[in-house]
Order: C-alpha cells, then sequence, then structure tokens
C-alpha cells in the first residue's frame, strides 16, 4: 500500500519508552504496525499495551498503547 495516506477516524497512543520505564515496564503484546510522522519519520514499536487502565481525578478509563 505504498503512496496510501488513510484516514479511519481512529486514535493512535504513543508512550515514549522512557514513560514506559516509569510504569514498571509493564507487558508488551508484539504488533507489526509501524507508524510514518507526517514529516517521514518512522516509528517502530516496541509493542502495545493493552486494556491499561487510566485513573485520572477518579474518573477510569480503560486505553492500548
Amino acid at each position: 500500500m505504498d503512496h496510501i495516506v488513510l484516514d479511519l477516524g481512529s486514535d493512535v497512543n504513543v508512550l515514549p519508552k522512557k514513560t514506559w520505564d516509569m510504569m514498571g515496564k509493564p507487558k508488551l503484546t508484539w504488533s507489526h504496525v509501524q507508524l510514518r510522522l507526517a514529516n517521514q519519520h518512522k516509528i517502530i514499536l516496541f509493542g502495545i499495551i493493552e486494556r491499561l487502565i487510566i485513573d485520572i481525578d477518579g474518573v477510569c478509563s480503560v486505553v492500548d498503547f
């Protein structure tokens, strides 16, 4: 799928490795996904954190990183 831009209205959450380290290195699930940014930089993922519970001021949400 070279030279194709898709926008399916979905979110992509990227978590820096330093933040992952500070979280205690939760288990990662393998992923073949690579992200290419608008400036053509490529991000190769270490993995995905699935079903992480985030609590912000008493409001809990389940997210994937």
